[in-house]
């Protein structure tokens, strides 16, 4: 039991840089993280289908019926092994902590003891997978609530972070001129700190401000852009939770 929880635990430390491998795949991004892993999974399912060795049934009636009987036998000794219950138990009892630790610890530490900065990035994370749900409502109301406490903390990559996803916002509302100006102030602000949106936060800002170079053309995008860095933040941010969601 020992041995198989350093091995299921060792696997999931591993997991992590491998993931972000998978991610680094320009034409997957962060869907490489789940493509990849479920294509070796698949490999290895098809390997053990293929050559994993079965004990045959006996064609022979009696010697079938033997063979049934001794299955019956062997399940019985299994399930009367107290050794196999014990274990069991604390591995089913291990997974509910394990769980529990992992998903609502978390949450209760950020909402309930007050850890705002958690709170501000879990919000933002929820709006991000509302804006590609099409819940713009929904999604404009988190984003604000997300940098008015990143904005109390001082946070200002948090701050970047919740402007770009009003600026993916904004595009997704038809508003070009808007998103290039918050991209503009996010590129300021994470200039000024020597920083980047993580991913898939990033791949999207990038995506988003190709498409609007394109459609916006050169001059006008350019000139959005400029004008966002030199926006005061707080008007920014105005305009931006003026525009009322879809």
């Amino acid at each position: 039991m020992g041995f198989w929880s350093t091995c299921y635990q060792f696997g999931s430390w591993v997991a992590n840089p491998i993931a972000v491998a998978f991610i680094g795949v320009a034409a997957l991004a962060w869907r490489g993280a789940f493509v990849f892993p479920a294509v070796i999974v698949a490999g290895v399912g098809i390997v053990i289908f293929l050559f994993l060795p079965e004990k045959r049934v006996p064609v022979d009636e009696e010697e079938r019926a033997r063979f049934h009987d001794e299955v019956k036998r062997e399940r019985a000794r299994v399930l009367r092994t107290p050794l196999v219950w014990a274990l069991g138990s604390a591995y089913f009892f291990m997974k509910l902590i394990r769980y529990v630790l992992f998903f609502w610890l978390p949450y209760y530490m950020r909402r309930e003891l007050g850890y705002k900065r958690g709170v501000a990035a879990t919000l933002g994370d929820i709006a991000n997978v509302r804006v590609k749900q099409g819940q713009h409502t929904a999604a404009q109301a988190l984003y604000q609530e997300s940098l008015g406490l990143f904005c109390e903390l001082g946070n200002q990559r948090g701050v970047a972070g919740a402007l770009a996803g009003l600026a993916c916002l904004a595009y997704a509302q038809a508003q070009p001129l808007l998103a290039a100006c918050l991209l503009g102030k996010v590129d300021a602000l994470l200039a000024q700190l020597l920083a980047r949106l993580d991913e898939p936060q990033h791949s999207d800002k990038e995506q988003v401000a190709a498409v609007l170079h394109a459609q916006l053309g050169a001059e006008q995008f350019g000139a959005a852009w400029a004008q966002g860095g030199l926006l005061g933040l707080e008007e920014l941010i105005t305009r931006a939770i003026a525009v009322p969601g879809v």
